[in-house]
């Protein structure tokens, strides 16, 4: 398969990245990676176009016998096959001689088949530009680019209208740029049979090719609703948050919700947080949650404390704690208890409720909510061993502990649940085929782990569509 893939990247002037780590990542997960944890996106989806490995084996040129190993350096890469490297089309002779010239300025080196590369001028994540250097390439021809960089912002690659943004005037419209898209060429990746017949040149006798259509990008997201921490108390959440950081090599349990807005006509397929401490990231979400809400609660009056050891606890006892604080308590004051047996070997319990039996005063109560969170930790290490609550307490403490202070003013309607994550390959497939616009959105809401997929769709009934997607819908 690598071998293949090697060759695939000679014959279509690929990058030199063939090893099966890399290759066989499938759209839709995350590169835990990266410090970023990019997820890998689809960006076309052809069911058709099916190959076996002898099939490539007899389409795909041999590599080029290298003369001399040590000398890696000086060989140069040979385009074979019916790529491309300027394709969809040529641009006006005079623009074509001033790209060049701006080309020529951003340090960029040209290539043996015409193209320039280099560091991308485009934006990025960590840094103004590219520090990779051969993550860009862009054809002075036809004005097309490509950035290989997981760092990149937006899309990955374009047409000459991009470099607008760098200060070159293109004179252009955005449809006479895209006129030609896909006249006289099946898409920059096609493969021809050796004897000059492609199997795409034959299908498309039949059917237009998916690559000849071009679809302008449309923004699924209005400017006032862009992804952003929409809650209250956003710094006290951020605080929660690096307090609390979610681990980076485990994947947590969630469930696939399929939604709709019929404010703007847009469906989300999300992955939101199931409810478990078994799992260490829920386990870490929860105490997000618990020390957003509890903090303020406790914030402010003197507090006291009583740790009961574990073999010294039960549930008589437990009642006999929480009575005598019911008794003594006003309407005003509270308390809860936090289970860090396993961890300290002590049930934890906290209240303002001065004078009780076995209770010390504290100075600061934030240090020791913070300890007394920390030291959560679940028994066993499956979801089947019943379920796990390690606290409670007074209502006005504890009453809506796990609330992440987010309200959308009915904008969304839950129209399917998964038991599972969210197929999110299938529903991006699903909306390909059917010629709906998608975008992957940064986390739209505090219970959503990772990137959501948006798709616009002209009516509630069409965004029925993905929902087979779902695994083990309800």
């Amino acid at each position: 398969m690598e071998d293949l893939n090697q060759r695939l990247g000679v014959a279509v002037g690929g990058d030199n990245v063939w090893n099966r780590g890399r290759i066989l990542r499938l759209p839709g997960f995350i590169n835990m990676n990266h410090p970023g944890e990019q997820r890998a996106h689809m960006l076309e989806f052809h069911p058709d176009r099916r190959y076996t490995l002898d099939e490539l084996d007899q389409l795909l040129p041999q590599l080029p016998i290298k003369k001399n190993r040590s000398s890696r350096s000086t060989n140069k890469r040979h385009h074979q096959g019916s790529f491309d490297p300027h394709w969809p089309c040529p641009l006006p002779q005079e623009l074509q001689d001033r790209l060049g010239d701006f080309l020529h300025g951003l340090n960029l080196r040209r290539g043996s088949d015409g193209r320039v590369g280099g560091s991308c001028p485009l934006p990025h994540q960590c840094s103004a530009v590219c520090d990779c250097d051969t993550a860009f390439y862009a054809s002075p021809v036809s004005g097309s680019w490509s950035c290989f960089c997981s760092d990149h912002l937006g899309q990955t690659s374009g047409t000459v209208r991009a470099f607008a943004a760098l200060g070159f005037n293109t004179d252009l419209t955005q449809s006479e740029i895209q006129a030609t898209v896909g006249k006289d060429h099946l898409g920059p990746g096609e493969v021809r049979r050796r004897d000059g017949e492609s199997r795409q040149a034959k299908d498309s006798q039949k059917r237009p090719d998916v690559a000849a259509r071009v679809i302008p990008p449309k923004p699924l997201y209005r400017r006032s609703d862009k992804p952003r921490d929409r809650g209250e108390h956003s710094s006290l959440w951020a605080e929660a948050k690096r307090l609390f950081p979610l681990p980076t090599h485990v994947k947590p349990r969630v469930k696939g919700y399929l939604l709709w807005s019929e404010w703007n006509l847009k469906a989300l397929a999300v992955d939101l947080f199931s409810n478990t401490w078994r799992n260490p990231a829920n386990a870490q979400y929860k105490r997000q949650k618990l020390y957003y809400n509890i903090l303020p609660r406790i914030y402010g009056p003197q507090i006291y404390q009583r740790r009961v050891p574990i073999d010294d606890w039960d549930n008589k006892g437990h009642r006999r704690i929480s009575r005598a604080i019911q008794r003594a308590s006003t309407e005003s004051q509270g308390w809860l208890w936090i289970d860090n047996g396993l961890k300290r070997g002590y049930v934890f319990y906290l209240t303002d409720v001065p004078g009780l039996v076995g209770f010390e005063p504290i100075n600061e109560s934030k240090p020791v909510l913070i300890d007394a969170l920390k030291s959560i930790n679940p028994t066993g290490g499956d979801e089947e061993e019943g379920r796990f609550h390690p606290y409670g307490g007074s209502q006005n403490w504890v009453g809506k502990a796990e609330d992440t202070g987010e309200e959308d003013a009915g904008r969304w309607e839950v129209i399917a649940v998964a038991q599972g994550p969210t197929d999110f390959v299938g529903v991006k497939a699903e909306c390909v085929v059917s010629g709906v616009d998608t975008e992957y959105l940064s986390p739209y809401w505090r219970s959503q782990p990772y990137h959501g997929l948006a798709m616009r769709h002209c009516s509630k009934l069409s965004s029925l569509l993905p929902k087979a997607c779902l695994t083990n819908t309800s």
